[in-house]
């Protein structure tokens, strides 16, 4: 649980600047980083669970179908496979994906490693609901935060989907970072 933004107010550190862009770290009028407090006393800036967007799955009941109505509307085609497609944003490098195994509509949030992210996500107050389990790209999980979301977190720890000429998927491949995408924890794309 991170301290309140009122009982930072009220400590003389003098002027605080909350828009700093990590959550969780608030600057003070210098831009030296003055860190929330949180419950078991540490100190520091935290970095963010959450990497980015991996893809928004929607459910189709005919795949082919799906697939014309979305290419028809100028999203081109990444990948696909007899139970799903993925289709480009343009401003994005997440992915609309078409589904047939009956999920619902969700949201996957890419993290560096879902083992770690459910350890930290269950520490701070969330909740497991199903998972790890296995996708083809990596890991994957069900939380549900304080307030019962359902949050979908995955890893790429298989690597990224492999495609052929056509856009099946014909396996993976190993995702190659550099040192600095490593620290970044940057990931590339392919959904399970």
């Amino acid at each position: 649980m991170v301290g309140t933004i009122a009982g930072l107010l009220r400590r003389d550190r003098g002027i605080l600047d909350v828009s700093h862009r990590s959550f969780g770290v608030i600057t003070k009028s210098k831009d030296v980083p003055v860190a929330l407090e949180a419950e078991q006393g540490k100190v520091g800036p935290v970095d963010p669970l959450f990497l980015k967007v991996d893809c928004h799955s929607l459910p189709v009941s005919d795949l082919e179908a799906g697939i014309e109505f979305y290419t028809s509307l100028g999203h081109e085609l990444i990948w696909r496979d007899a139970a799903g497609a993925a289709l480009r944003f343009p401003d994005s490098n997440a992915e609309l994906v078409l589904h047939t195994a009956g999920r619902p509509i969700e949201t996957d949030l890419s993290v560096a490693n879902v083992t770690e992210a459910i350890e930290r996500f269950v520490k701070a107050g969330g909740k497991l609901v199903h998972g790890p389990f296995d996708i083809r790209i990596g890991q994957c999980a069900v939380l549900l935060d304080p307030w019962d979301n359902p949050i979908v977190i995955l890893d790429d720890s298989k690597g990224v989907l492999t495609v052929d000429e056509a856009r099946n998927v014909t396996g993976n491949a190993a995702v190659n970072r550099s040192p600095s995408e490593q620290q970044d924890h940057s990931s590339t794309r392919g959904e399970g």
